[in-house]
């Protein structure tokens, strides 16, 4: 069974497409598993014109709890959580498009780590990946790995912060409250920027075999985890191996 990646361009052509009705066939007869990221459900559910307002209010929840132990002294513990309650969870679209993408046979990789990271409601624990080519400990580990070494290159999460910390030095995600309205373009390209980062850390984390985009990173040029010299990056770093949906209808 070959193992696949589908970036957020890519995934609902396979669903409505009759060009690609071999690929559908080759997923629901489970000779392709079709993977989608996480990332399309928190992050780019977030409507662009929302996400500067989304990012300038969103807070973790952060509690505390004190113990007071046998021999007196005090042990705290504090948690940091996501706040499920404030994403929007999926328009009709999007609960359309994964309702028949489940019943398919894809599935979704877990884009997790991040201290407070997003959570989208509507996603159930059924619909996740099985660790079943990796163990939950070394996937988790490696994800968050890749994660640095693509912001070490300005990529993936990297711009959004940078357009924060103009704003505030201490804590970026309260500079994004306080961007000025001719950043909030940027601060939506910084979010999907940031969905691609991950999506390619979570390919490379479970051991995915191809990654399946369109995206050729023309507006966001060298400064995108997919732009072309990244690409052979990721392909000589982690054998990442790029191909479009043409490629993947001609490989089947």
């Amino acid at each position: 069974m070959k193992r696949i990646t589908l970036d957020t361009n890519i995934w609902p052509s396979i669903l409505v497409s009759q060009q690609f009705s071999s690929v559908r066939e080759a997923i629901r007869k489970r000779t392709l598993l079709a993977c989608v990221p996480e990332t399309i459900f928190t992050l780019e559910a977030i409507k662009k014109t929302d996400r500067k307002g989304f990012f300038a209010n969103y807070k973790p929840i952060v509690s505390h709890e004190e113990t007071v132990m046998s021999n007196g002294a005090v042990k705290i513990s504090i948690s940091i959580g996501p706040d499920k309650s404030i994403h929007p969870g999926n328009n009709n679209k999007l609960s359309e498009c994964m309702a028949e993408a489940l019943g398919l046979g894809f599935k979704v990789l877990r884009c997790a780590g991040r201290i407070g990271g997003l959570v989208n409601p509507d996603l159930k624990e059924a619909f996740y990946m099985e660790d079943i080519f990796v163990n939950i400990a070394g996937r988790q580990k490696v994800f968050l790995e890749c994660l640095k070494k693509i912001e070490a290159k300005g990529c993936g999460i990297k711009q959004l912060k940078d357009i924060g910390a103009k704003y505030d030095k201490k804590f970026w995600l309260d500079g994004i409250s306080l961007a000025p309205q001719k950043d909030w373009k940027l601060i939506s390209t910084a979010v999907a920027e940031w969905a691609d980062g991950d999506a390619i850390a979570a390919h490379i984390a479970y051991k995915n075999e191809f990654f399946c985009t369109r995206d050729e990173a023309k507006k966001s040029g060298s400064n995108s985890i997919l732009s072309e010299k990244n690409k052979k990056w990721l392909a000589s770093e982690y054998n990442v191996k790029f191909l479009n949906l043409g490629q993947l209808a001609t490989m089947l």
